[in-house]
């Protein structure tokens, strides 16, 4: 250390109090400690939760498959079944009555292992995902 260096060594000691050091940054703060939150029914979560997500597509190959051992009655009313009449409305253009209609729709949902028109229509009337077209 060059006398300069000692003498300008001096001076900041008698100014700051103490030697000055190679790097005087001032030390971090501590974090502040972590506390758990209070779980009140009443507001916790404090976010809106997620909604459940919804059921996986019905696999439409085995629907389609399984579709091939309806009865010919059964037949008729699950093509019926994927247009847009009621029910009703098919009883009537068939000269069934209702209940023949809803018990052939039951059986063809048990059969086909899905659980409402809804989800029968989406495996034949709605077009193939990218995933089934590659196959």
């Amino acid at each position: 250390m060059s006398a300069l260096d000692a003498l300008i060594a001096a001076r900041l000691a008698a100014v700051v109090g103490r030697d000055p050091q190679p790097f005087d940054v001032p030390a971090p703060a501590e974090p502040p400690p972590v506390t758990e939150p209070t779980q009140n029914p009443a507001v916790w979560p404090p976010w809106p939760l997620p909604r459940p997500l919804p059921p996986p597509p019905p696999d439409r190959r085995a629907i389609v498959a399984a579709a091939r051992d309806l009865s010919p009655a059964e037949r008729d009313v699950f093509f019926a079944l994927l247009g847009p009449e009621s029910g009703e409305e098919i009883a009537a253009r068939m000269g069934r009555a209702l209940n023949t209609i809803r018990n052939h729709e039951q059986a063809i949902r048990k059969k086909l292992g899905v659980h409402s028109r809804a989800e029968m229509m989406s495996a034949f009337v709605a077009p193939p995902t990218y995933e089934e077209m590659r196959g």
